[in-house]
């Protein structure tokens, strides 16, 4: 974030690129064979995302304290604007306020390694090998990049996605409709999509304008063969 041109498909053939040449995703970015498997657009979205790799490398690498390597990574990638941009102006200060939290916690430390190995302690992070052969239970935006066998894709009614916040105009709903595809393209063998009528007692929901639109576009798949 922001997309810098990278999109689903993109993203895939990195993935897909990585896998085979068994490198990182960020080497990939970097490689002239792998960049020329893109549209121009997305190549030279790549080539500026690893040239902002290599520079926090760099930094990292040097004496760069944690927390100015952090202020310079949420603006020179350009997400403190694409936040605001998301963001509404009561929303905006508490989203603020959680990335303060962050550069507070950086700047107790001195150098990166300790940093991390903290945040490693409080997190996750250090899940056994074999984590993906476990159930995961994530977000959309964090499966970017990656897939699996079987995909269960959960809250498919309106107001959810579609987002309630994005619903009021077309460029959010086509921003949703697009993190809806990412979901879908998760998967590599099975998918399964559901929506629930309610969560409390006299809600009601309704199905996702996306599942009208799979269907429509299955019925017309199948008029045509």
């Amino acid at each position: 974030m922001p997309a810098r041109g990278l999109g689903a498909q993109s993203l895939a053939s990195l993935s897909v690129y990585a896998a085979q040449h068994g490198c990182s995703l960020s080497e990939a970015l970097t490689s002239p064979a792998a960049l020329a498997q893109l549209p121009p657009k997305a190549a030279e979205g790549a080539r500026r995302l690893a040239a902002l790799l290599a520079r926090w490398r760099r930094m990292a690498q040097g004496t760069t304290p944690p927390d100015h390597l952090l202020a310079d990574v949420l603006e020179q990638s350009g997400y403190m604007a694409a936040l605001e941009q998301r963001f509404g102006a009561e929303e905006l200060p508490d989203a603020r306020a959680h990335l303060q939290e962050l550069m507070d916690a950086a700047g107790e430390h001195t150098d990166l390694p300790a940093f991390l190995q903290e945040i490693a302690l409080l997190t996750s992070a250090d899940a056994p090998d074999d984590q993906r052969d476990q159930v995961q239970l994530l977000t959309i935006h964090a499966a970017k990049g990656l897939e699996w066998p079987c995909v269960f894709v959960t809250g498919l009614e309106e107001g959810t996605l579609p987002h309630e916040r994005s619903i009021g105009s077309a460029e959010g709903v086509e921003e949703e409709r697009r993190l809806c595809y990412v979901a879908l393209t998760r998967a590599g063998e099975r998918l399964y999509l559901s929506w629930t009528p309610g969560r409390s007692r006299g809600q009601t929901l309704k199905p996702s304008r996306f599942l009208d639109e799979i269907l429509a576009y299955g019925r017309e798949r199948a008029a045509a063969r």
